[in-house]
């Protein structure tokens, strides 16, 4: 007879198993992407990956969603915002060709600043993403004020967040944590885009800086 112990002992090794599996699912987190208007007036774009960051695969993917934030540094000046979020290309895309419904809403507030993203996998099965793999999940398009200047950071919120926030669901229907964005912490920095001054600007400030030692009265 098994006894109510080994029983308890055997359930939390599972358990610890199968969060090591399912828990292996990461939101690529990227460097800053520097924009000047003056030489581009169109925003850069930033696609959100996914990564299994561990040398396992990991369970069936059958439904992802993400709620994501711009979020402005304390000395900016300006609004960045969100313009369009669109599907990628089915061959990088998580789901290829087999997405059931790619849905985004971007509009839950004025400026449009947060997002909603998600999508189910059309066979209703999941699939899994194996080790060291990585794949876009949305590219997100921005729009901004005539006048910016600093750093956005693209931020993905934690579950609950304010629409039940990031994970994705396994083929049992079980909500997932994403490992970099667990509901026990805060918001995650998934990319950041840095609006730099036109280069006539900077020539300015250096001469001033040069001409208020020579001459102070100049500047």
């Amino acid at each position: 007879m098994v006894s109510r112990s080994s029983i308890v002992i055997l359930a939390l090794t599972v358990s610890i198993l199968r969060t090591t599996a399912c828990y292996g699912l990461s939101i690529v987190e990227k460097g800053p992407i520097e924009w000047n208007p003056s030489v581009d007036p169109q925003p850069p774009t930033l696609v959100i990956e996914v990564a299994n960051t561990t040398d396992t695969d990991s369970d069936n993917v059958l439904l992802w969603q993400l709620e994501v934030e711009i979020v402005p540094a304390n000395d900016s000046t300006g609004v960045l915002e969100f313009d369009s979020i669109g599907q990628p290309p089915a061959n990088n895309y998580l789901y290829g060709d087999c997405s059931e419904n790619f849905y985004e809403e971007h509009d839950f507030y004025d400026p449009p600043t947060i997002a909603f993203i998600n999508d189910l996998e059309c066979s209703r099965v999941g699939i899994p993403i194996a080790a060291g793999e990585q794949f876009a999940l949305a590219q997100l398009n921005f729009n901004s004020t005539p006048v910016i200047l600093g750093t956005f950071d693209v931020t993905v919120l934690p579950p609950p967040g304010n629409f039940e926030g990031s994970l994705w669901l396994d083929g049992l229907y079980n909500d997932m944590e994403f490992t970099n964005v667990p509901s026990s912490e805060g918001s995650v920095i998934i990319g950041s885009i840095v609006v730099v001054p036109e280069s006539r600007t900077l020539t300015l400030a250096l001469y001033c800086l040069v001409a208020s030692y020579l001459w102070p009265s100049r500047c």
